[in-house]
């Protein structure tokens, strides 16, 4: 981002969610991707046992009327879409779709804090004194999707 914006003076935006939609057990979150396409990382579960219905979630978190939906599956669809799979239906209620906004559960990766999730972009700069690439990852965020 700091290169992108200071360095190469260009415009620029975070991996974020710009719109979604709700059929039957199924959430699509579509993203700005800044550099596509998106991929979900390996890694520890991010809600852990604590929440068990958003342990597959991969940082996603879905909930009906204000009640955790148990998610079954995450899969990423075109390249810059999520897909998130869950049990029930889904059009019951008012559906608000999260990624990472809730602190509850699991033990992060080294060096990151209690929210966390695997949804980052195909970034190839690669850090100069790490010498890693330094991929943009998804932003924290919740919204309701129609």
């Amino acid at each position: 981002m700091y290169f992108e914006r200071v360095v190469l003076g260009n415009d620029w935006l975070p991996l974020q969610p710009t719109s979604g939609e709700v059929s039957s057990n199924t959430v699509t979150v579509h993203f700005h991707v800044p550099v596509p396409p998106l991929v979900l990382e390996d890694g520890p579960a991010p809600h852990g046992a604590q929440i068990p219905q958003w342990a597959l979630g991969r940082g996603f978190e879905v909930s009906v009327a204000g009640n955790r939906q148990m998610i079954n599956m995450v899969e990423i669809v075109g390249g810059d879409s999520v897909r998130i799979t869950c049990a029930n239906d889904l059009t019951t209620g008012e559906v608000v779709v999260g990624y990472a906004a809730t602190a509850e559960g699991g033990t992060p990766p080294a060096a990151q804090c209690a929210r966390w999730g695997h949804l980052r972009d195909s970034d190839p700069f690669v850090g100069a004194k790490t010498g890693s690439a330094q991929p943009n990852y998804c932003v924290a965020f919740q919204r309701v999707v129609p």
